[in-house]
C-alpha cells in the first residue's frame, strides 16, 4: 500500500501537468485580446456623463416679498385715494400741475409689487409716476423724463443704437 501511494501521486502529478500544458493559452493572443478590450473601452462613451448646466428646464418666477405685495380693486376711485391706499408708510404723494388727482381710475391688482402697482394705477389714470427713493416721494405727472445710466464698457466704438418705446398715446 505504501508503494501504491507514491505511484498514485506520480500519476496524478503527470496528469495535472499534461492537462495544464494543453490548456495554457498563447501569451501573445492574450495581450492582443486585452488591447482590443482596452481600445473598445476607450472608443465607447462612458455611461457616466458630466453636465455643467441645469438638468431641469427652469421657469422664471417673479418673487414679490409678502410685505411688498399689493392687492387693490378700485372702481371709479379718485387717483389720489387709490395711490394713497398703496403708498408705503412714510412716503409722500405729489401731483404735477398737469395731473388731476380726482381722475377716476378702474384697476384690479392682485399680489403685485408695490411700486409696480403705483405705476399701474397712475397709468390707469393716464399718467406716469416718478419715484424718488432718496426723498421717499412719488410724483404723478402727465409727462416725465427718465435717465438711463449705461456703463461705458457696454458701448462699442463711438456709436450706440437703441430703441425706446412709449405706452403713451401722445408723442413729441
Amino acid at each position: 500500500m505504501t508503494i501504491m501511494r507514491p505511484r498514485l501521486f506520480a500519476i496524478i502529478a503527470v496528469g495535472l501537468m499534461a492537462s495544464g500544458c494543453a490548456t495554457t493559452p498563447d501569451l501573445q493572443a492574450l495581450r492582443a485580446k486585452q488591447h482590443q478590450w482596452e481600445d473598445a473601452a476607450k472608443a465607447t462613451t462612458s455611461p457616466v456623463t458630466e453636465v455643467r448646466s441645469a438638468y431641469v428646464p427652469f421657469k422664471r418666477v417673479r418673487y414679490v416679498a409678502p410685505g411688498d405685495a399689493v392687492t387693490l380693486h378700485a372702481h371709479n376711485l379718485p387717483l389720489s385715494r387709490a395711490l394713497q391706499a398703496i403708498l408705503p408708510a412714510g412716503w409722500s404723494l405729489a401731483f404735477d400741475s398737469s395731473a388731476n388727482p380726482n381722475q377716476k381710475v378702474n384697476v384690479s391688482l392682485y399680489r403685485t409689487d408695490r411700486f409696480e402697482a403705483i405705476r399701474r394705477v397712475a397709468l390707469a389714470g393716464g399718467y406716469v409716476t416718478v419715484v424718488s427713493h432718496e426723498d421717499h416721494q412719488v410724483t404723478v405727472a402727465s409727462r416725465a423724463t427718465y435717465y438711463y445710466r449705461v456703463p461705458t464698457s457696454l458701448m462699442s466704438g463711438d456709436q450706440a443704437h437703441f430703441n425706446v418705446a412709449s405706452s403713451s398715446s401722445t408723442s413729441s
